[in-house]
């Protein structure tokens, strides 16, 4: 609706993670840089975490793109508090593992079965596993478990951690010594800083094809960060709303009054949550105070600069296509073996430093 107005060539703002709008600043990109060289090393695991709305999904869709026309055979399943036999069912049916019965013993035969008939194709099996900090100790031991099976018989299969920070309590408690033992990395993204938001907001803009309309001032952008608080799934809710309100009222420029106008909506729908100390709920009376007293100290802030889009991020136009995650070209040997690429010099210069991070106190 505002895209038009504003002629933009897409939605900046979409509620659902969009690698096409993917940022990289600091965290995500060491997050990408740790993701990528699990999937060289192909095997181990690889830990994520963040609060919610941070990118996590998205920092691994993004990577996933740059590596099409890799032989990599993804599975992808969201973690819920379960059983280990029916957690390990849930992996059978993501990798398309057919078990004859549903016992454990039957179901671990049909992922080991699996697992080497596509070592025989030259393929490696990456599975993703979203909220993981659902998981029980069982269930994250049986995980463990399953990287097992590529040390006896060498089989490429990497593992992936995507989870809130419990997810990280949950490694770092009693009994997972071995858990610990086989992460080869892990990266917790933290909220944007004032000065990522205003950076955050000018990429999507500008990858969807921002000229310049409508300036936001420094005074809206303090006000954006401080009700956000750096997450980006509420930047681009809140950022959504204050183009929608830009185009209602057609406005070219965009400032502290008009994202009060917007918080302030955003708390009236929102009551209900007011009990989240975190939510927009109950903030809105303090709107015009921040607006006044911290508007003056971010003068730098006051207007977003168009810049070039990321070689990676050209500007797009309209939804994305489903990309094929499964192609049969020939993979690069040198990247498969992890020999002389150049990716892994930034991850390795990282890998290294996760372990203090679950260390026992």
């Amino acid at each position: 609706m505002y895209e038009s107005f504003y002629k933009l060539k897409a939605d900046p703002f979409l509620m659902s993670p969009d690698h096409r709008f993917a940022f990289s600043h600091g965290d995500y990109a060491q997050a990408r840089s740790y993701l990528e060289y699990g999937l060289i090393r192909g095997e181990g695991i690889v830990v994520v975490t963040g609060v919610p709305g941070t990118g996590k999904s998205t920092v691994v869709d993004d990577l996933l793109t740059r590596r099409r026309g890799e032989k990599l055979k993804i599975a992808r399943l969201a973690s819920t508090p379960i059983r280990v036999d029916e957690l390990l069912r849930m992996v059978a049916f993501a990798l398309g593992a057919e078990p004859a019965a549903t016992d454990r013993a039957s179901v671990l035969i049909s992922i080991h079965r699996y697992l080497k008939e596509q070592y025989a194709r030259e393929h490696s099996v990456l599975l993703i596993v979203d909220e993981a900090q659902n998981l029980t100790a069982e269930g994250l031991e049986e995980l463990r478990q399953l990287t097992n099976l590529q040390d006896r018989n060498r089989l490429r299969f990497q593992l992936f951690l995507l989870g809130q920070p419990g997810l990280r309590d949950l490694i770092r408690g009693p009994g997972m010594e071995q858990v610990r033992q086989r992460i080869i990395a892990y990266c917790h993204l933290e909220p944007l800083s004032l000065e990522a938001t205003r950076d955050y907001i000018g990429h999507r803009l500008t990858v969807a094809g921002w000229q310049g309309d409508p300036v936001i001032t420094g005074g809206a952008l303090r006000l954006i960060h401080q009700f956000s608080n750096g997450i980006p799934r509420r930047l681009n809710q809140i950022c959504s709303l204050l183009l929608l309100h830009g185009f209602a009222e057609e406005k070219h420029r965009l400032e502290a009054d008009d994202v009060t106008e917007v918080i302030k909506q955003l708390s009236s729908e929102m009551q209900g949550d007011s009990s989240d100390p975190e939510s927009f709920a109950g903030q809105a009376e303090s709107v015009e105070i921040l607006a006044d007293s911290e508007e003056e100290s971010v003068e730098d802030l006051a207007i977003i600069l168009p810049v070039e889009p990321e070689p990676d991020h050209e500007p797009v136009e309209g939804p994305e296509e489903e990309p094929e995650l499964e192609p049969e070209q020939e993979p690069d040997q040198a990247a498969d073996e992890g020999q002389g690429d150049p990716r892994l010099r930034d991850a390795r210069r990282f890998a290294s430093r996760y372990r203090s991070d679950f260390v026992m106190e």
